[in-house]
């Protein structure tokens, strides 16, 4: 198993800052890698909300997951599972601080088997999660704090 996680300020009530990450429909706007959203389940965001998601992956290739929200904490905590032959768990943190919110993604993702997993990670997926984890979450301060 792999893991990442980075964390950052945002200007802006947790309840906002919460509300817009949880939000399926807004994760092409603030997730790096997310093209497109589709199929989302009907109804407001809760444990078992659900959709398929287009997104880039290490290699420039594109990949279809099917996501769903398996924990929901308003405004503390989102979990959210992704398949597609990649399981990927991540967590998204919210903490209120200083008048604002320290966001924190973090994620364990596996491929295949254990070796494959680690090798992959040494290779290139820690570094790759990272630096997404990065641009997201600066796409999502500037999008919080220009609401």
């Amino acid at each position: 198993m792999a893991y990442g996680e980075r964390s950052i300020f945002i200007n802006a009530p947790i309840e906002k800052v919460f509300d817009y990450a949880a939000e399926p429909d807004n994760y092409p706007k603030w997730v790096s890698n997310c093209i497109k959203i589709w199929e989302r389940s009907k109804g407001p965001v809760a444990v078992g909300t659900t959709c398929r998601e287009l997104a880039k992956i290490p290699g420039g290739m594109k990949s279809k997951c099917i996501n769903k929200i398996t924990e929901f904490n308003r405004p503390h905590k989102v979990v959210i599972e992704s398949t597609n032959g990649v399981h990927l768990t991540l967590v998204c943190k919210f903490e209120p601080k200083n008048g604002g919110t320290l966001a924190a993604l973090s994620a364990d993702w596996t491929m295949g088997g254990k070796f494959l997993t680690i090798l992959l990670d040494k290779l290139f997926m820690g570094k790759w999660l990272i630096r997404h984890f990065d641009d997201s979450l600066e796409s999502l301060k500037k999008l919080v704090e220009s609401k």
